[in-house]
């Protein structure tokens, strides 16, 4: 699956013609499929590997502000180059995705101000309100 947001019939027929992932022409993504790319898996799972080596640093506090402020410099740099994702609107919703679910996981959010807890209800909110609107 491409990982660029397909959100017009117009730009789906070019693009299936640019590439050769199976695509259907004419047919903008899905409510899932949009859901699924907006989630930058790739770098929520380098920010976890990276919080779970921290556990054992006696500066485990920097490490997980590090850990996050790379995270969030690279999210951008990864789907611009890596994945080639081709909409600035779509790099930074998934910038912005990754800083919630970074802040819903919990290290180094744990005892800022209860920003775990609404890192979490804004993960529910994000992950299914804002695919809805980022239709044609």
């Amino acid at each position: 699956m491409e990982r660029t947001i397909i959100r017009s019939r117009f730009a789906r027929s070019t693009q299936a013609a640019q590439t050769a992932t199976p695509t259907v022409p004419g047919v903008p993504d899905s409510y899932s499929a949009r859901v699924l790319k907006l989630i930058p898996a790739e770098v929520v799972s380098l920010y976890v590997s990276l919080t779970a080596l921290t556990l054992t640093l006696p500066t485990r506090d920097v490490a997980e502000w590090l850990a996050f402020l790379t995270c969030c410099a690279a999210t951008p740099f990864y789907l611009l180059l890596i994945a080639k994702v081709k909409s600035a609107l779509q790099v930074i919703l998934s910038t912005i995705a990754f800083a919630i679910w970074a802040v819903a996981l919990g290290h180094p959010f744990e005892t800022a101000w209860g920003l775990q807890t609404y890192g979490a209800m804004s993960l529910l909110v994000f992950t299914f309100v804002v695919p809805a609107f980022l239709r044609d």
